[in-house]
């Protein structure tokens, strides 16, 4: 009797749950049911960024790449607890990188898909599109593979991008090899990110304006050994 009992219980809640509408069954992501699309990239070339954050006391927007922010890059809040700051035009049109500084303390945009790493931190990004040759264009695009290895000289293991054009795994072609260095606060990361280096070559290889090549993008850290030793890595 209770087994029987139970199996109708089960039918009925299953009956219930199908006709309940499905709005009423899911709720949306995110505190108190809302949620902000950041960063939004406008027509004329400005970019919106927003944060939820209806607790903050203050919001600011922090970019190595941007200037002339408004005190420097302070945010305003609405009444349902979303703070935003419209940037630009952006001209030129770049990639950027930004983080928020929320009552003191660095955040990454939790909405933004991109992010760029740098040497000891983590940054947000946005693409602000208008230059051909960085843009992402329909044209065949190469790969870019993360590379871990074992470094003799610094004793330790050490990371590298590297870019293969179109076509390479198809061919038994020998290429050249281009070596890029990043900025001192900058990572290997960054090239492939922020610099845009494998849309750049996808562009400038399928105009006929480069060659079919590979490139290496390392990471250069100075340490109790010395900057020198980096170097001796390529040698």
């Amino acid at each position: 009797m209770n087994k029987r009992t139970n199996w109708n219980k089960l039918v009925l809640g299953m009956l219930m749950l199908a006709i309940v509408p499905a709005s009423a069954q899911t709720r949306p992501r995110g505190p108190h049911g809302r949620q902000v699309v950041s960063p939004q990239v406008q027509e004329d070339g400005s970019v919106l960024f927003q944060l939820l954050a209806p607790n903050a006391k203050s919001v600011s927007l922090d970019s190595p790449d941007l200037g002339g922010m408004p005190k420097p890059g302070e945010m305003t809040k609405n009444d349902q607890g979303i703070w935003s700051l419209k940037y630009g035009p952006v001209e030129p049109p770049i990639t950027m990188r930004y983080r928020f500084k929320v009552d003191g303390v660095d955040f990454s945009d939790p909405s933004a898909r991109g992010i760029s790493e740098a040497n000891g931190t983590v940054f947000s990004l946005v693409h602000v599109p208008g230059l051909k040759f960085q843009d992402t264009e329909n044209v065949p695009h190469g790969a870019v593979a993360e590379v871990h290895y074992y470094s003799k000289v610094l004793g330790r293991f050490r990371r590298v991008h590297v870019y293969t054009p179109p076509g390479y795994q198809a061919n038994q072609n020998i290429y050249p090899v281009l070596y890029l260095l990043h900025g001192a606060t900058d990572s290997d990361d960054s090239w492939p990110t922020v610099g845009r280096a494998n849309y750049i070559l996808d562009n400038l290889i399928a105009a006929g304006k480069a060659r079919g090549h590979g490139c290496r993008d390392a990471r250069r850290t100075c340490h109790a050994r010395g900057c020198n030793q980096f170097e001796r890595r390529f040698v």
